[in-house]
């Protein structure tokens, strides 16, 4: 009777490592192949890069809020230097990270934006979404911000003197910018 006992346990062994590594491939490996890649992009933007910038912004319709379409307001620009630029590449490093799906339909609402001009004379540019955890290349569509990265985009946001806000506060800082500086009238 030992025998089948035994053979038993090596089985129940074999699906126990079977399980862990289907775990480990549909929950890190697939998923930080993704980030990688996406790491990989903003590196190659920023190293063929002949100006990088920094950009906080928010949406504002004015008063009348029926008719007016909303306008970007830029709350700061700031022209990155290469200890920014190196910063921001260690704070979307590679590495491999447990996977999370988090879906918020309709949320994507940006305030932070890197402006990539490369050595060419063609663009590229990121937007995040803090409060919705997103992200964006390129105008296309949404992906979630890696949680490995989130603190440390927020971190290296907050130490530009961009720290992300609230909607409230966005829509603050939008009025008291309307009311100091004329705000360029729609085209």
């Amino acid at each position: 009777m030992p025998k089948p006992l035994n053979i038993l346990l090596r089985v129940g062994l074999l699906l126990a490592v079977l399980v862990a590594i289907a775990l480990f491939l549909l929950l890190v490996a697939l998923p930080s192949s993704e980030r990688w890649a996406w790491s990989q992009t903003l590196s190659t933007a920023l190293s063929n890069a002949s100006s990088v910038t920094f950009v906080e912004f928010t949406t504002y319709r004015g008063s009348d809020t029926s008719e007016t379409p909303p306008r970007e307001v830029v709350l700061q620009r700031i022209a990155a230097t290469p200890e920014q630029i190196k910063g921001l590449r260690s704070a979307t490093s590679r590495f491999f990270v447990f996977s999370y799906y988090t879906v918020i339909p309709g949320c994507f609402h940006p305030h932070h934006r890197v402006e990539v001009i490369r050595r060419d004379g063609s663009r590229f540019q990121m937007e995040l979404s803090f409060d919705c955890w997103d992200f964006r290349f390129d105008q296309k569509h949404e992906e979630a911000i890696p949680l490995s990265w989130l603190p440390l985009l927020r971190q290296f946001f907050s130490d530009l003197g961009m720290p992300p806000h609230t909607e409230a506060i966005y829509e603050q800082l939008a009025e008291q910018k309307a009311k100091f500086s004329p705000l360029p009238t729609p085209n």
